[in-house]
């Protein structure tokens, strides 16, 4: 089955700022969110254009067999006025009115199949344009899933002791690639301060980063629903902000720390509104405390915006990727799926 991979979106711009306190502007959340959104209807845009030119190249090919057909049956007609005519004037000299008409009517039959001659030549020449355009939308979309699954191994390794310790789980969706963490494994409970163990995580993705220039991402803060406690409420009034200190930590430190390009990144917080377990439990609201980090692939500069929406819609041939000790997962149709260490055994 051939699903896109692709992974080509405009970059989206960062939200990165320094915030006093850690509070993030409601304005550039959301324009980092409408950004994202942006690009996720580029590829739905690209998708359905692509699905467009599949229809209009079938539908160019039936045509061309029915003029085919026709140009056929005018040449028989053709052949059959040419022989009336050569018995006409066999048969009665004096049937001159007759033999005009058969005339005209030849001279019209041979510009109708010089017309249609011409049309066949236009509907190939139209047919040949857009195969050419799926195949260099194709070659586009094998690039960009070429590039996400290089990425893809090369932070399973650089993150094979996260991967080991269930403090993350990788997802490969059709045209990104999603790391989710747990809190525990960049940040101590109830802070947005990187601790040792986080800026070592945090070094390892940027080493596979800097070696993709085309990739683009964004973190996403995440908390579970209780509220702040008193010795942290006057830093962080709401979940919101604990969720957007977090984030910008995370991106502060790959820009300032490991000089990844800022234009490359956006940060997010999330708060508690999208858990992915029940906040009831210890344990589930420990998987609700989380950072994301979602890594696309940006469109080349030469490619036009509609080829670059193809590129990450089109659908390709994916392969579930697992590993012994990690939690991979591929998702072909590009849904989110939780991740666990027995799926990926």
């Amino acid at each position: 089955m051939i699903n896109i991979r692709n992974a080509v979106v405009t970059p989206i711009l960062m939200l990165a700022l320094a915030f006093f306190a850690g509070c993030v502007s409601a304005s550039r959340l959301e324009e980092a969110e409408k950004q994202r959104d942006e690009a996720q209807a580029r590829a739905t845009d690209l998708e359905g254009e692509r699905d467009e030119l599949q229809s209009e190249r079938d539908r160019l090919s039936s045509e061309l067999e029915r003029v085919q057909a026709e140009l056929d049956r005018v040449k028989r007609e053709n052949t059959a006025a040419n022989q009336r005519l050569a018995n006409l004037q066999q048969e009665n000299a004096d049937t001159s009115t007759e033999l005009e008409t058969v005339q005209q009517e030849r001279t019209r039959l041979q510009q109708r199949i010089a017309e249609l001659e011409g049309r066949i030549n236009d509907l190939d020449a139209r047919s040949r344009r857009l195969l050419d355009e799926l195949r260099s939308i194709q070659r586009s979309r094998d690039l960009a899933n070429q590039e996400l699954d290089a990425a893809l191994d090369e932070l399973i390794v650089a993150l094979e002791e996260q991967l080991s310790a269930g403090d993350l789980s990788v997802r490969r969706m059709d045209g990104m690639i999603r790391l989710s963490f747990k809190e525990t494994a960049l940040f101590s409970s109830g802070q947005a301060g990187l601790d040792a163990r986080g800026r070592q995580v945090l070094a390892n993705i940027a080493t596979v980063l800097k070696k993709m220039p085309a990739m683009t991402f964004y973190v996403e803060g995440h908390t579970d629903s209780r509220g702040i406690g008193p010795n942290l409420v006057r830093r962080y009034p709401s979940n919101w902000e604990l969720g957007a200190a977090r984030a910008i930590t995370v991106v502060r430190h790959l820009t300032e720390q490991e000089g990844i390009d800022a234009s490359r990144m956006a940060a997010v917080s999330r708060g508690p509104h999208q858990p992915v377990a029940e906040n009831s439990s210890a344990t589930g609201r420990a998987q609700n405390r989380r950072i994301e980090i979602t890594l696309l692939r940006s469109a080349p500069q030469n490619m036009s915006a509609g080829e670059a929406q193809n590129q990450t819609q089109s659908p390709t041939q994916s392969q579930s990727q697992t590993r012994p000790n990690t939690a991979v997962q591929t998702d072909t149709t590009g849904a989110e799926r939780p991740m666990n260490q027995e799926s990926a055994q």
